[in-house]
């Protein structure tokens, strides 16, 4: 707010600055000059003046460099029944049991949260009277109030999830313990209840392979700011200069300034690189029922990959509003009777500067190389009735990214208080 008037008005109550953010709060910052010269003459000067300033800086960095990676095996295959002969009948018997392999792997860091709150109106309140002069009187009074906000956040986040290993792009960091990107039933994250053989029995033979499965989750939550900054009451900060020179004459000279303003600069930047790399594989075949007498059966299991890799980073939320975004100064200068060589200046400024600066980078590099396998069995040369049923195989994947998101709102308090639930 800023007005001029020529009509003398009394401030009630001083004007409070204070900023809270995370755990920490500067104190209330308040400043009052009043002056009254009653009876002067002659070479009377009276020179007030007000000054206040506060800065608050917030400055949050992070740097993560997360590398995660896992190699998990659950077998119950690779058996032998060969060689055997069952005489009265029963035969040869072989049945393996469930392979499973669940791995979730998260990463959640860099998250910058700042909150600064003022309440309604600035440091400084500037009264001077005088009442009756004469003479060489020259009144001069001065109010200034600065208010400089600066709140800086800078994230950088390095994170390699890998169930068998891969390669950060730009990094030449490898997660090791992987093997191969291609084929291979070595590294990476495998359920196995195949590569059984049951070969040259006699009197019949009997496989059935369990279930496999593997099911691996990465994700990545990193790099968000919230920055609220605002006033308890909605409305303009309020200075106040009243000057009132009642009775004068001679050379007298009145001069009163308030000037105002308010500094608000915020920079988010972020950046983040990811890799997630994984090598499944389940299976419950390559299995091998050959040269039997007395009748072979064969049955595998289903096998089954289920993937799901995430990343969701470089989110900047930004709020101003309240008092931060409006400043006020209130200039009233009265002068009743006078004469001679009277000069009078009155000044009001009030000067408002809002910044709000955001930077993103976003590498995501998301690869799988997944198999899932019930077949390569074979029952040849086998005497009797022989049967093969393969179970169902099946993958599942999903891949998603999303980053550099940036919201900025000018407003009331209670609309930017509103942006901590998003």
């Amino acid at each position: 707010m800023s007005k001029y008037t020529t009509r003398v008005i009394r401030a009630a109550g001083m004007a409070t600055l204070t900023a809270v953010f995370t755990v920490a709060s500067t104190g209330a910052f308040a400043t009052s000059n009043g002056t009254s010269v009653v009876n002067s003459g002659d070479n009377a000067h009276v020179n007030t003046s007000n000054t206040t300033e506060n800065t608050v800086s917030v400055n949050n960095q992070n740097d993560a460099v997360v590398m995660q990676n896992v190699n998990a095996s659950s077998n119950t295959g690779n058996n032998d029944q060969n060689d055997n002969i069952s005489l009265g009948g029963g035969g040869s018997t072989m049945t393996t049991g469930t392979a499973v392999v669940n791995t979730v792997m998260g990463v959640n860091a860099n998250k910058n949260t700042t909150v600064i709150s003022m309440p309604a109106g600035q440091g400084g309140m500037n009264l001077t009277d005088v009442v009756n002069t004469g003479d060489d009187a020259n009144v001069g009074t001065n109010v200034n109030s600065t208010n400089m906000i600066n709140v800086q956040n800078a994230n950088s986040a390095y994170v390699s999830q890998g169930c068998g290993g891969g390669q950060m792009p730009g990094l030449g960091v490898v997660a090791l313990l992987g093997g191969n990107h291609g084929g291979g039933h070595h590294g990476g994250c495998t359920a196995n209840t195949g590569n059984n053989d049951a070969n040259d029995n006699i009197g019949g033979s009997s496989m059935t392979t369990g279930a496999a499965a593997v099911s691996t989750v990465m994700g990545a939550d990193v790099n968000h700011n919230q920055t609220v900054i605002g006033s308890d009451a909605a409305g303009q900060g309020q200075m106040v200069n009243d000057t009132s020179v009642t009775n004068t004459g001679n050379n007298a000279m009145v001069n009163t300034m308030v000037n105002s303003a308010t500094r608000t600069r915020v920079q988010n930047y972020n950046s983040g690189m990811f890799n997630q790399f994984v090598k499944g594989h389940s299976n419950t075949g390559h299995n091998d029922a050959n040269d039997n007498i007395g009748g072979t059966a064969m049955t595998t299991g289903a096998a089954g990959v289920a993937t799901e890799m995430g990343v969701n980073a470089n989110t900047n939320v930004t709020g101003i509003g309240g008092s931060a975004y409006a400043p006020g100064s209130v200039n009233v200068f009265d002068v009743v009777n006078t004469g001679d060589d009277f000069d009078g200046d009155a000044d009001t400024s009030s000067t408002l500067k809002t910044h709000v600066n955001n930077g993103s980078t976003l590498s995501s590099y998301q690869s799988m190389w997944v198999q899932s396998n019930t077949g390569h069995s074979y029952t040849n040369d086998n005497v009797g009735m022989t049967t093969m049923m393969t179970g169902v195989g099946a993958t599942g994947s999903s891949l998603h990214t999303g980053g550099n998101t940036n919201m900025t709102v000018l407003g009331s308090l209670g609309t930017l208080l509103s942006l901590l639930a998003l």
